[in-house]
């Protein structure tokens, strides 16, 4: 159990990440940790992004479609086996019945009556004639009805429209009321935020938390990094004031950022790579003590008082 410990804290992950944009922007990352016990790779090409989780080289979760693909077609395979097998089975019992229904036939003909037929016929008849004449009487009561509802739904609609005309000023007012408590609601909210951050007595934890942020964000850093980066404006005074500006900004990583210009026409071409490694007993390190400390605890209590009166 401890081996297994140690192994977890002090085996670093470790990352690698390739991108491209010329005519389609591609990019590639891959993780690795145990020594490739547990492996990720994730893939984006052109907005559409796949990855895949294998676990002692077993995929444990994917989103590749040339996975689903395989498995959409094995699917339909069982599927297609399932729907033959019924399909016989359905025959065979149509069959069966067919075959007892023709010797019901033949052992017991029936014998059909023509003047009861007829004397059905007729009284269906009469029925559907009085059920039609049912109808009519129906549609003429509803028609006068309507016209009646009409009429009435005419002088209501009127009614209620100078109704609406009468409470218009007060809903105007209980709008521009509500706009003002919202108003007052959301200042009180941005100076108790305000105040959380101006006060002095959160600097130090403030200053505590950025400075493990700094040392997280270095620890992250990639070991080595490659950078081409080719690009221009349509306005070449533009092009010349960015390369200034990236120059001025970055000089201690410029050895290892191939910078191109291009001031004739507008292009942006980008090629990265980067890999790196991360040590979980570090990480572990770091933010036990940050949580210990007192500083930042403070910092906590305010927040949570913050949240309170928010």
């Amino acid at each position: 159990m401890l081996f297994v410990i140690l192994l977890i804290l002090l085996v670093p992950l470790r990352y690698k990440v390739r991108a491209e944009r010329k005519s389609e922007t591609k990019a590639k990352g891959r993780i690795s940790w145990l020594f490739g016990i547990i492996y990720v790779k994730i893939e984006y090409v052109n907005e559409n992004m796949s990855y895949v989780v294998r676990v002692f080289g077993y995929p444990v979760f994917s989103n590749d479609p040339k996975r689903k693909h395989k498995k959409r077609i094995r699917r339909k395979k069982k599927n297609n086996k399932n729907k033959k097998q019924t399909n016989k089975k359905q025959i065979e019992k149509k069959q069966v019945t067919d075959r007892q229904q023709e010797g019901d036939e033949k052992s017991s003909p029936a014998l059909v009556d023509k003047q009861a037929d007829k004397a059905e016929k007729e009284s269906e008849r009469k029925e559907e004639s009085s059920v039609r004449k049912k109808e009519e009487v129906s549609q003429r009561v509803e028609t006068r009805a309507g016209k009646q509802n009409k009429s009435s739904s005419r002088g209501n609609a009127f009614f209620e429209k100078i109704k609406k005309l009468r409470e218009l000023p007060q809903s105007i007012k209980q709008k521009i009321s509500d706009m003002l408590t919202m108003i007052k609601n959301l200042l009180r909210r941005t100076g108790l935020v305000k105040g959380f951050i101006l006060n002095k007595t959160n600097r130090p934890g403030f200053n505590t938390l950025f400075g493990t942020l700094r040392k997280l964000l270095k620890h992250l850093k990639p070991k080595k990094y490659k950078v081409s980066l080719y690009f221009g404006f349509d306005d070449p005074c533009l092009t010349g004031q960015v390369l200034g500006g990236i120059c001025a900004i970055y000089p201690q990583i410029l050895g290892r950022i191939d910078l191109k210009p291009e001031f004739q026409r507008k292009i942006l071409e980008l090629t990265l790579y980067a890999r790196g490694k991360v040590r979980i007993l570090t990480l572990l390190i770091w933010s036990i003590q940050l949580i210990l400390k007192k500083e930042f605890k403070d910092v906590i209590k305010e927040l949570k008082q913050l949240k309170e009166e928010l």
